[in-house]
């Protein structure tokens, strides 16, 4: 059928109107799904939804970029899509925005702000990440003149010293109380190379609210996972009420210049609470982005690894794109479809970056670890002692037990500040924060495991599991496990993340857990072990 000549003018008008106003649709949009939380979804599939489109105004797809939420476009003359309404903040221009952050952060992440609530006070530290040894040496030799401001004020000046930074570890500067949008750095008599390490501009606090980790003090990054049951801080100028069944809000106190502090938790995935979070640049999820070094040996301190060869194996479990800066090619060894990936790579860099981020290019960046490649004396590093106990007052030691304690209670008793996590089939339903000597009672039952963290260390975990013989498999490889009596090499806590992946492995599994409670173990064994997981994946 031929069309009439009026509506080929409209839609010729139409197209000369797309071309004109350049409009590029959204690639990254999530629609929210019960008990799945914000899920990525297509054009295509929104259409079965929506065949006639939707508003933003319905509150249904939201542009993973910016936070907002976008519209269904769907018309006779266009391909179905999703945009930004008019009127919203320009999401393009914060990709603009973003792109001139970029040049001046390599890294795709700031330095982390950590915080510790004293009275009526605050006290903010600014965490700089080691330098390699070449760029302290060079620096101490220029004598380097680091510079943190916010605004037009002057916090702090320093100089660079072995005393003041680290080539080992992250060094927390404290700049007071001084509670600022935005910190920068300015150098003098520097290398190029440190404000790359070290990027200029240091996000701080944002007027309609910062949230910070509960446990570590740490500012959450723009698009950070935010767990279920985990406590935040949020800072804040403006008021919050507690009257909420989704979310759980107490105000603790004052600090200068009209800013609130809050305690905050979220106690169920519901839309209504993903959308309070969301306000403060965050995402609620009940599937928090992990990464975890699997080999070689290494020496770990929070956020830095020391390892002395090629090529790196960790584990990587959530969403997320993996990147390796500078540029390594990362390589996807395993893919487990509930559990989590397996991934490798190999540099030539003294330093490296492995990042976990929400988009590519390092764009709002979930994890990081950095990576050092040196010789390392390993040293037996004793974990904090902690005494678990059954009603009765009798020792229980780390591990898994076939039955359950007196009155289906243990009690913790912990010599300094941490967690006490407790999760049922592997699935989190508790998180106690924890202070130095005091004890706390906690019931458990079939499928239950108690983990102690003694600041981000796993001091000790015990699990309560029906018993079920081992099969052929697993007395076969236990014997081949016992057997190995090579080097014995230390076995990070972060392994007993994947005791899960043993799960059919009962025996294997137990004796995996004790030799993480020893620190120590045959270097064949740990290859052994990371075959049998690797291939369980398949």
């Amino acid at each position: 059928m031929k069309l009439p000549n009026s509506a080929i003018f409209r839609i010729e008008k139409v197209k000369q109107w797309l071309k004109e106003v350049k409009i590029v649709p959204l690639d990254n949009v999530s629609v929210w799904r019960n008990g799945h939380g914000w899920s990525h979804t297509t054009p295509d599939e929104a259409l079965e939804l929506f065949p006639n489109g939707s508003s933003s105004t319905d509150k249904i797809f939201l542009c993973e970029s910016c936070g907002q939420y976008a519209s269904f476009v769907v018309g006779d003359y266009q391909i179905h899509h999703f945009r930004h309404p008019a009127g919203s903040k320009d999401c393009k221009d914060k990709q603009v925005a973003w792109s001139s952050y970029y040049q001046t952060n390599k890294l795709g992440f700031s330095l982390p702000i950590k915080i510790k609530l004293d009275a009526n006070d605050i006290e903010i530290t600014i965490g700089f990440l080691p330098l390699t040894v070449q760029q302290l040496t060079e620096a101490m030799q220029n004598k380097t003149v680091v510079t943190i401001s916010a605004g037009l004020q002057t916090i702090s000046t320093l100089l660079i010293s072995h005393e003041r930074f680290s080539s080992e570890h992250i060094t927390y500067v404290s700049i007071g109380n001084k509670v600022s949008e935005r910190y920068t750095i300015n150098y003098s008599n520097a290398d190029a190379s440190l404000s790359t390490i070290w990027p200029r501009i240091i996000n701080g606090f944002n007027l309609l609210g910062t949230l910070f980790d509960g446990a570590t003090g740490k500012r959450l990054p723009v698009n950070a996972d935010v767990e279920i049951s985990r406590e935040y801080y949020l800072i804040s100028k403006s008021y919050y009420w507690h009257g909420r069944s989704d979310i759980s809000i107490e105000r603790i106190q004052n600090i200068s210049n009209g800013w609130q502090v809050y305690r905050v938790k979220a106690l169920r995935l519901t839309k209504q609470a993903a959308e309070f979070f969301l306000d403060f640049g965050v995402r609620l999820t009940d599937a928090p982005a992990y990464i975890t070094l699997l080999w070689p040996p290494s020496a770990q301190a929070s956020h830095i690894v020391s390892h002395e060869s090629d090529p790196v194996i960790f584990y990587h479990k959530g969403r997320g794109c993996v990147e390796v800066w500078p540029y390594a090619r990362v390589h996807r060894d395993v893919v487990a479809e509930t559990e989590g990936d397996i991934y490798s790579f190999s540099g030539n860099s003294i330093q490296q970056v492995l990042s976990v981020s929400r988009f590519y290019q390092r764009t709002s960046v979930l994890r990081y670890i950095v990576l050092d490649k040196k010789q390392i004396a390993f040293e037996s590093k004793k974990i904090p002692e902690v005494l678990i106990s059954d009603d009765f007052g009798k020792e229980i030691a780390p591990g898994v037990y076939h039955g359950l304690p007196p009155d289906k209670t243990i009690t913790i008793t912990a010599p300094y500040d941490g967690v006490v996590e407790v999760k049922k089939f592997n699935r989190l339903i508790k998180r106690v924060n924890t202070k130095g000597s005091d004890s706390i009672v906690i019931t458990v039952n079939w499928g239950y495991s108690v983990s102690v963290y003694q600041g981000m260390d796993l001091s000790a975990e015990v699990l309560f599991e029906r018993k079920h013989k081992g099969t052929k498999d697993d007395i076969k490889l236990l014997k081949r496990l016992k057997s190995y009596k090579n080097q014995m090499i230390p076995i990070s806590h972060e392994i007993g993340k994947l005791a899960v992946k043993l799960g059919k492995l009962p025996e294997t599994k137990r004796w995996l857990l004790y030799q993480i409670r020893r620190g120590y173990i045959s270097e064949d064994s740990l290859k052994r072990i990371e075959t049998t997981i690797t291939n369980r994946c398949k």
